[in-house]
């Protein structure tokens, strides 16, 4: 082992040697500073084999054999995950723990499949339907949890089941329980769900947790071949936030094709730095992958998609067609970005020397609210310039199997790493490139920082550097990834998801609760954010004895900020019942014509009129027999009073847009 490092480091040394002494003999200028970002390992459609190969699926899975496989021949054990269908390709990288098959049918097995994900779902049980040779079916279940429901939600679960069983209400306003198991193989999760079942049969009902695929996966071609994904868990995020166009990422790089149908709708006036001039035309290429990564246009039919579908950009040429540009072209580019109200400034690029012009202008940036995100560089030696600032967001490279890529520069300075090998996205010709460094895997961090910014625009550099480092997956790459902070994983591999629920979490902080009661005489729902006015109804004996708190249904802001929109509240002096809306048309024709019923009480709490990142749906029914509109944001509360109830209540749609109770 010594001698084998000993030798690798002979080659390295003579390696960046040859390199040097290249560099040397080609330098332009020797103020000027290199992009750090394709690492010659740049492939021209590498191709069309990655996109075949992950796009094999479940293209057959309906077709039934007519040569029936009994029960007594099952299929023999294969290869899960060789060719993952699609809902396993969602979930790369995984692992196949232990694998069995059981008689469903005369025709037809189960090839039950434990997997353990590398997703926040965990290990999942997958399984396939069987007929003859063909697969006619996929399921997958949560592997670590059972739910349990009761059978009548009036007496619900009794306290002896739960206190026996060890259940938990994952969410208070819902009425199930989750009970952990512990399961190695197939049979196991068998075994705890015949002996759950067993003790509560009768009383609740015992199901395992399925899993439904989100509809936020983009429709683009070529989506499927771009494998970081699933590996950041982007679908995730997707489902709280697609980005927003308040948010605009300043990409200093060669420029873009800016006549890209990925880009439409999206760019912003930039400028080139390199000719002086208002055209950041990309006459080198590597501008336009990396803002594909970061911003490719989702759903359009045309190749893949980047991380953020709606943040603007603004282009900010800097490098030449040699891929080369001066600090102060760097700094100068940056202030621009700065007092043009960029939020985050992607650098895929840097070089050995220190600049105090370029330090300072990163520190003006990040005075004004800029985050600054920048790559370690590629010649697998310590972290470049400006990613070497403290201050910075610096980014390494891993590859498909979360190992840090051979060219990533590693030192204490590094923040976290990203994928950054083999990265499918677009070239300045319109075409597919497979392109490969630090430089690629630095924009999927811009991104991640732009989605949060969607969510919570009062975030900066510090608190999204400190977000992205506690969300990052750590210990996925082998001997290297050690436990913690270390100088070649940073704190982890991005997490997309993680990072924007916890920007959501930040935001919920600053968000009100909003309080629901029941009234027991007349079946009314009251609903306030005032904690005073909540106060007054529980501890009121005359309104205590009538009203019942049911919870906090959902969050809503405390104050007329980030385009809410003010709830109105009116009091109707007939029956004694609450009306709320959003709409001003609503409000005014109340107050213009059934003033003498309606009684404006003012605003009850703010809320979203349209659904921005992070927020949820209100559904409003109006009670034909009380007289009161009911609120909702529980899907299966609205879709059973819509199956269930409709003779009472007639369903009005969205009222308006609140926030969930947490991230999860």
């Amino acid at each position: 082992m010594q001698f084998a490092k000993v030798l690798k480091l002979t080659f390295l040394a003579i390696l960046i040697l040859v390199a040097s002494a290249f560099y040397l003999l080609n330098q332009p200028n020797p103020q000027s500073i290199g992009r750090a970002s394709e690492s010659s390992i740049a492939t021209q459609s590498k191709n069309e084999a990655i996109s075949q190969a992950t796009l094999k699926s479940t293209q057959n899975q309906k077709n039934r054999a007519h040569a029936i496989r009994t029960a007594s021949t099952p299929p023999a054990p294969h290869d899960l995950l060789s060719n993952p269908p699609l809902l396993l390709q969602k979930l790369l990288p995984t692992q196949l723990i232990s694998q069995d098959t059981r008689p469903v049918s005369d025709e037809a097995v189960w090839r039950r499949s434990l997997v353990e994900t590398a997703s926040n779902l965990g290990k999942i049980l997958f399984i396939e339907e069987i007929e003859g040779e063909n697969t006619t079916g996929y399921y997958a279940y949560s592997a670590e949890r059972l739910v349990i429901a009761a059978r009548d939600i009036q007496s619900g679960v009794s306290e002896d089941s739960i206190a026996k069983l060890g259940l938990y209400k994952p969410y208070a306003f819902s009425e199930f329980y989750f009970l952990d198991i512990n399961a190695d193989t197939p049979a196991d999760i068998d075994q705890w769900y015949n002996r759950t079942k067993a003790i509560l049969i009768g009383e609740a009902v015992v199901e395992l947790d399925g899993i439904q695929v989100n509809s936020a996966m983009p429709t683009d071609p070529r989506y499927g071949s771009q494998w970081h994904h699933g590996i950041i868990s982007s679908e995730a995020a997707w489902n709280i936030t697609q980005g927003t166009t308040s948010i605009l990422v300043g990409v200093l790089d060669s420029g873009i094709n800016a006549f890209l149908p990925e880009f439409a709708g999206r760019l912003v006036g930039g400028y080139d730095f390199v000719n002086n001039d208002f055209d950041p035309a990309d006459d080198d290429g590597h501008g336009t992958w990396v803002t594909a990564v970061i911003a490719a246009n989702a759903n359009n039919g045309v190749h893949g998609t980047g991380v953020d579908w709606n943040c603007r950009i603004m282009p900010l040429k800097i490098f030449n067609e040699e891929g080369v540009g001066f600090v102060t072209d760097v700094a100068a580019a940056t202030d621009f970005g700065t007092v043009s109200g960029v939020r985050v400034l992607n650098y895929s690029g840097g070089g050995p020397g220190y600049s105090f012009t370029m330090e300072s202008a990163v520190n003006r940036a990040i005075a004004n609210g800029v985050v600054f995100v920048t790559s370690t560089g590629n010649d697998n030696s310590l972290v470049e310039y400006p990613g070497r600032l403290t201050q910075t967001i610096a980014v390494g490279a891993t590859n498909i199997n979360d190992f840090v890529t051979f060219f990533s520069n590693f030192g204490t300075q590094i923040d976290l790493v990203a994928p950054g090998e083999d990265i499918v996205t677009t070239n300045q010709t319109g075409g597919i490139s497979t392109v490969s460094g630090t430089s690629f895997s630095t924009p999927l961090v811009a991104a991640t920082a732009a989605l949060m910014l969607s969510i919570n625009p009062n975030l900066n550099q510090t608190s999204i550097e400190s977000m992205l480092r506690q969300s990052a997956d750590d210990q996925v790459g082998g001997s290297l990834d050690t436990p913690g902070f270390d100088i070649y994983y940073g704190h982890g591999r991005l997490n997309v998801d993680r990072a924007v629920r916890m920007a959501l979490d930040s935001f919920l902080t600053n968000t009100a609760s909003v309080y629901r009661f029941f009234n027991t005489s007349n079946g009314a729902h009251f609903f306030t954010a005032n904690a005073a006015e909540r106060e007054n109804v529980l501890n009121d004996p005359g309104l205590s004895s009538v009203w019942v708190e049911e919870g906090v249904p959902f969050r809503v802001l405390a104050g007329n900020d980030f385009g809410s929109s003010p709830v109105y509240r009116f009091f109707n002096t007939v029956n004694g019942i609450h009306f709320y809306t959003i709409s001003i048309g609503e409000r005014d024709f109340l107050l213009d014509n059934l003033a003498d019923t309606y009684v404006l009480e003012g605003v009850g709490f703010f809320a979203q009129p349209t659904n921005v990142p992070g927020t949820i749906p209100v559904y409003r029914f109006f009670n034909t027999v009380v007289g009161n509109h009911f609120l909702t944001v529980v899907e299966a509360e609205r879709d059973n009073i819509i199956q269930n109830l409709s003779h009472i209540y007639n369903f009005e749609g969205v009222a308006f847009f609140a926030y969930p109770l947490s991230s999860n």
